[in-house]
């Protein structure tokens, strides 16, 4: 029984990791390490000397909802807890807008950026607007904070100044973008209304000119009025045709035939006789102030559908001027805005290469990987010398 604890625990302290034989084994290899560090560490300071240095230009929106806070003061308290309670559907969209390849082009196209860096790299085969877009992504770095829900637009490049009017021309295209797209319902129905409050301008527009045009021709201007002059100016014609009748006949008898005075008579019987004539419409129809008796239902009838018309188009316009107005107040209401918070600046230090921490990290990461070459060699040798197989000339 003894025996079998005894060669249990010899199998035990073999297993156990001696700590004091691994700082050996180090200790040992020190100059292995040494100069395995030194050498990457040369190698990243180089490497960081010859990498370009790039400038990053930040600046940060806040978007400013004018909904009204359904949640009152609850918004306000829950902020100071580190919660957001508004503004996050209004984030997403900002976000969305940012992360676009509408906003995208519209810079590219605005800094001409494809002919000031993206051309001279690209391939043959590529579009010169896609393959610019793939290669500005690289320089543009947008992050949302969910807690204050501002948004900051990052731009990394090796002209600092060129950083600088990238950044502000992202936020310059997104107003616009916000300003001419339909990102809520009430923009959507604003721009129906517009479009439909064209088509009923021109409709009316259309009917007035219709109108001026059977008023110049037909020299009505008001039918009604019209209509009951050309009634007294008829009655009083036939008052005065049998009013002289009736004179006529009676000195037609006292005088002679050829004598003046019937003579007179006769011919304002005549004048009476052509212009009664003309106003119940025997003979060639003339454009006149004054319609006559046939003609006057059909014009005063072409008269009403058009006057019908300029009356039916212009309550619609008038409807829908009031109801984009209304829509214009209710996208008023719910716009998507933005306060820029920080303005773009022109970095006067480079952003990357960090060559410090490049080094730094050079040195602890070769460090470990140095150790762990270290041990891995020497398990090979162990195991080597298990099975009778090292040669004379170790590799350290």
């Amino acid at each position: 029984m003894n025996t079998k604890i005894n060669a249990n625990q010899a199998d035990y302290d073999e297993d156990v990791i001696d700590l004091y034989e691994l700082w050996q084994t180090i200790w040992m290899k020190r100059k292995f390490i040494f100069i395995f560090c030194s050498i990457a560490v040369v190698l990243t300071a180089i490497i960081s000397l010859i990498m370009t240095p790039m400038y990053r230009s930040t600046t940060t929106v806040l978007p400013i909802s004018s909904k009204p806070s359904m949640m009152g003061g609850m918004s306000d308290l829950a902020a100071l807890a580190g919660l957001s309670m508004g503004g996050g559907d209004d984030t997403t969209k900002i976000m969305a807008v940012l992360n676009s390849r509408t906003i995208k082009e519209q810079v590219i196209t605005e800094q001409e950026l494809i002919k000031e860096i993206f051309e001279e790299d690209r391939p043959e085969d590529r579009n010169p607007m896609l393959w610019a877009i793939e290669e500005f992504e690289d320089m543009v770095s947008i992050s949302s904070d969910k807690k204050t829900t501002l948004i900051s637009i990052s731009i990394e490049d090796e002209n600092p100044e060129r950083a600088m009017r990238i950044a502000d021309s992202y936020v310059r295209s997104l107003k616009d973008i916000l300003n001419s797209k339909s990102l809520s319902v009430s923009k959507i129905k604003r721009d129906f209304l517009e479009k439909q409050l064209v088509k009923a301008e021109k409709r009316m527009k259309k009917g007035q000119r219709r109108m001026v045009a059977f008023q110049k021709r037909t020299k009505l201007i008001d039918p009604g009025k019209q209509a009951s002059g050309t009634f007294k100016f008829y009655s009083e014609l036939v008052s005065k045709k049998t009013e002289l009748e009736v004179k006529y006949q009676t000195m037609e008898a006292a005088l002679a035939t050829g004598s003046p005075m019937l003579k007179s008579l006769k011919r304002q019987l005549s004048i009476i006789n052509k212009k009664i004539s003309h106003l119940e419409g025997d003979g060639p129809e003339r454009a006149s102030a004054v319609p006559t008796l046939a003609g006057a239902p059909e014009k005063m009838s072409q008269y009403a559908d058009r006057y019908r018309d300029i009356q039916i188009s212009g309550t619609i316009y008038k409807t829908l001027v009031q109801m984009y107005e209304q829509a214009k107040l209710e996208e008023a209401r719910e716009g998507i805005f933005i306060q820029v918070i920080d303005q773009p600046v022109v970095a006067d230090k480079r952003f990357k290469p960090k060559r410090a921490l490049m080094v730094l990290v050079a040195a602890f990461t070769s460090g470990f990987l140095a150790v762990f070459i270290i041990f891995f060699m020497e398990w090979i040798n162990t195991i080597k010398e298990e099975k009778g197989l090292k040669q004379e000339n170790p590799l350290f």
